[in-house]
């Protein structure tokens, strides 16, 4: 995989099988009453997931009852390989509804993952 810059400076994936652009946003938001307790250990078991898959990019925001991580993925990994494993890792962590958000975004810089956050209500610089 090589990675490049298009003209507005947004990142682009070649892959030996085709091209990427933009990533991938998974959000989950605690059951009703209850929030997380521990962000860091959230962040680190996120960060084992991506490393353990080798996701690229990656921006994780955790708030009190919410949570995201904005990532790429090579063409070949299945999604649903991605949802379930940072399912399992997250299930001692909190309370968790079957309900989640994972869909696509056109770009992974800050600015644009700003732009996400706040169409989700969300306010970057309360994230940790």
């Amino acid at each position: 995989m090589k990675k490049g810059m298009d003209n507005e400076g947004r990142a682009v994936y070649k892959f030996s099988h085709g091209v990427c652009q933009g990533g991938y946003l998974y959000g989950h938001k605690t059951k009703e009453g209850f929030t997380i307790e521990d962000k860091e250990g959230l962040k680190k078991a996120l960060s084992a997931v991506a490393e353990r898959y080798g996701l690229m990019d990656v921006t994780i925001k955790a708030y009190d009852d919410v949570f995201f991580i904005f990532f790429m993925m090579r063409p070949s990994l299945a999604p649903q390989k991605i949802i379930d494993s940072i399912q399992k890792e997250i299930g001692q962590i909190s309370e968790w509804p079957e309900d989640y958000i994972f869909n696509g975004i056109s770009d992974l810089r800050k600015k644009s993952i700003e732009e996400e956050l706040n169409k989700l209500g969300m306010k970057d610089e309360q994230g940790q």
